[in-house]
């Protein structure tokens, strides 16, 4: 029963964001529409409406027409402008251009078959919640929905039974006709733009859900903020919980934290700014003088991390031989057991398991690897199906990196002597349509795809989100690849790029006493708006780099206890920490203790940025876990269009089977290179090459060049 339950809130999940993916598109091409009509428009005002307009204005101005009386004016004029087109001249002549809301609702009145057929179906079966005192934002939208769960339509109702008391004054104009000829001075409404009203009030509930105002208990994803963090209800089960996670800088006051955060911050600011005037700072670059002074930070061009020329020395063996020798040493394929604990008719085979990883991984299919090998399909695709399953798969990954981190050569693998690690995703093109294959012209084209997000640390990939959506954003899901990691390999500073970092994400981070250092798009735009502990006319005007707003202490000082709870809900994993960080994160959500999280981000993003700044080895560490990141990357990709460009999984769970196999196998490659490596540098230590021991400590084990991933397989 908990399983069904559990399958209809994923439902329910899958058809809101249906519901707020169509909102948000019609939005878009509404916006697109009223850019292309406002121009025509403006054009047509110039060209044809220029000269009449002229005309009326001369009229203002001559003698001769003083003896007319209005009303004969009024017929002349128009003679030559109907209403509309006299209000776009008026329009056009206050603002420059005519009113591009205008064209955007007549989008959607001509856009209302696409709404009926897609929107209207989805919200007629789903439910909808929200506070006591917020019962007025649903009362459009349960209308609506007895309207059109009593198979009628919006037509079969007087204008006296639409609730319009929640639309909002600028947009009475657009929704409403009123009447124009009425001598009162509030004109009587007329009618209502029946497809324009029914969209607004689509377009306001995906706003409410944005923000949380409105939610639906039978889902995953749209619950209300309270019941995804499970507050504590007592001090007591606070207190247990908080002694429980053992995280001394989240069970403290917020005053202590906040004295230490402004020492370290205050001595940060001081120290980057007397070595970049003192000269120390070598690497920053300043130009003008006085208050015309600015700064960069140029980059180094990065290291090459994939496949170095030192592996074209090296024999090219077939993949599969490469399985085999890894597995021997590691025994990570000894995991895949038959997902039937009981029962089970045929036994696993290590040949044909091989086989199927290799041919989801490369794209190939277990159907094309039975043409390529001495292997049934009919037999592949058995152990394939009972086999390979998300669980075994992520338990192969995590010994293979387990025994990955007991090479002799791994603890070398370390930047600044600790565990580095790096998030970044990567898109693919998907052959199959399912739901979280998303368009994205700039990656896909006309196509469509996925993009899984990787984490890495030291090279191994200890951890993936398979099949996540090109429509996610990357750092929704950042915190979560780092708590669910089951690899035993626990990373102490994680980097990312400008996708991967969020208004939260420094204080997750923080909290769980791991070293945030992100590398933005833009760094000196960063460092330019940093805030501090003062005022900014309190600090030295003589610093090149210098706060421009004082933190709000008070704000987080306030919120402190609010606080605890929700990251006490994150590191204690007893919530989707993806979706709270989605809606801690979202601009629509009104809350005084997101202000708060935010406000203590900025605090230490602010200590990271003066970091980043002043220490090259910091740059030069998370440059490099980016770079490996990516280089495992392109050994991925290498491996997955080995057949051809694109994922050919037919639903979410078979892209994310394909995708866990490809890391597996890329996985073994590296393995396999790490192994050898630490072979040669053991033999060379022994002979006292340490010259050369240095230079092998030094190569990638992410390369390709040595592998044959193609050709004919005998099993």
């Amino acid at each position: 029963l908990c399983y069904v339950y559990h399958r209809f809130q994923k439902m329910n999940n899958q058809l809101i964001e249906t519901v707020s993916h169509y909102v948000d598109s019609y939005n878009k091409e509404s916006k697109t529409h009223s850019k292309i009509r406002a121009g025509e428009i403006n054009t047509e005002i110039k060209t044809k409406h220029g000269q009449t307009a002229k005309t009326l204005i001369d009229w203002y101005f001559d003698k001769t027409l003083s003896k007319k009386i209005y009303k004969e004016l009024q017929q002349r004029a128009a003679e030559m402008f109907s209403c509309e087109e006299a209000s776009l001249v008026g329009e056009f002549l206050v603002n420059d251009e005519v009113d591009k809301k205008r064209y955007e609702w007549e989008f959607h009145d001509k856009n209302s078959q696409c709404m009926i057929k897609n929107i209207r179906p989805l919200i007629k079966i789903l439910d909808f919640q929200s506070l006591p005192h917020q019962q007025e934002l649903l009362v459009g939208i349960r209308f609506i929905q007895s309207v059109f769960r009593k198979n009628k339509t919006l037509t079969d109702f007087d204008l006296e039974d639409f609730p319009l008391d929640s639309i909002p004054s600028h947009l009475k104009r657009y929704l409403l006709e009123r009447d124009l000829e009425s001598r009162k001075k509030n004109k009587p409404i007329k009618s209502i733009h029946l497809y324009r009203y029914e969209f607004y009030l689509y377009d306001h509930l995906n706003k409410q859900l944005a923000a949380n105002t409105i939610y639906s208990n039978d889902t995953t994803e749209y619950k209300h903020f309270s019941d995804d963090i499970k507050l504590k209800k007592t001090a007591k089960e606070k207190k247990k919980l908080l002694d429980s996670l053992n995280t001394p800088r989240l069970n403290r006051n917020a005053k202590s934290a906040l004295s230490e955060l402004k020492n370290v911050f205050e001595e940060a600011l001081i120290l980057t700014n007397e070595n970049i005037e003192n000269g120390k700072n070598t690497h920053i670059k300043i130009k003008g003088e006085g208050k015309d002074r600015t700064w960069t930070l140029p980059y180094k061009k990065k290291k090459d991390e994939y496949n170095n020329p030192f592996y074209d020395q090296m024999e090219v063996i077939n993949f599969f031989d490469i399985m085999m020798s890894v597995h021997g040493e590691t025994l990570c394929l000894e995991v895949f057991t038959h997902y039937k604990t009981h029962f089970s008719k045929n036994k696993g085979d290590l040949q044909a398991l091989c086989a199927c990883i290799l041919a989801n991984a490369t794209g190939l299919g277990t159907h094309k690897m039975a043409d390529f090998s001495d292997m049934s399909y009919n037999y592949l695709r058995s152990i394939e199906k009972n086999y390979l399953y998300l669980a075994a798969l992520r338990e192969s990954n995590d010994r293979l990196n387990q025994k990955f981190s007991e090479l002799p050569i791994y603890p070398y693998y370390n930047l600044g002597s600790i565990f580095h690690g790096a998030g970044d995703a990567q898109k693919y093109k998907t052959k199959k349509d399912t739901f979280n294959a998303r368009h994205s012209q700039k990656f896909y084209g006309l196509d469509k795809g996925v993009a899984p997000y990787s984490l890495s640390v030291n090279y191994t990939i200890v951890n993936a989100i398979p099949n996540k959506g090109a429509h996610n954003h990357e750092s929704h899901f950042l915190f979560d690849l780092i708590m669910s990691n089951t690899s035993g390999i626990e990373p102490e500073r994680v980097s990312t790029d400008t996708e991967g970092s969020n208004q939260i994400m420094f204080v997750l981070m923080y909290f769980a006493n791991i070293d945030f250092a992100p590398c933005y798009r833009s760094m000196r735009k960063k460092v330019d708006k940093i805030g501090g502990f003062k005022k900014p006319e309190d600090y030295p005007e003589s610093y090149l780099i210098k706060p421009r707003y004082k933190f709000n202490e008070k704000l987080v000082e306030d919120e402190w206890q609010n606080i605890q709870d929700i990251m006490s809900a994150f590191l204690s994993n007893e919530t989707s920490i993806s979706v709270i960080t989605r809606k801690l994160c979202s601009h629509e959500l009104k809350d005084k203790t997101k202000r708060a999280i935010w406000e203590l981000n900025d605090i230490l993003r602010s200590i990271y940025l003066l970091r980043y700044v002043d220490d090259p080895l910091l740059r030069r560490y998370v440059r490099a876990s980016l770079n490996r990141v990516e280089a495992f990357h392109a050994l991925k990709r290498k491996v997955v269009e080995t057949n051809g460009v694109g994922l050919r999984g037919g639903s979410d769970v078979e892209i994310a089977i394909w995708n866990e196999c490809a890391r597996l196998v890329t996985n073994i490659a590296m393995y396999h290179n790490a192994s050898w490596l630490s072979k040669l540098m053991l033999l060379k230590e022994a002979k006292g090459d340490m010259e050369a021991v240095e230079r092998i400590r030094g190569f990638s084990p992410i390369a390709s060049q040595n592998m044959n991933f193609g050709g004919r397989y005998e099993f």
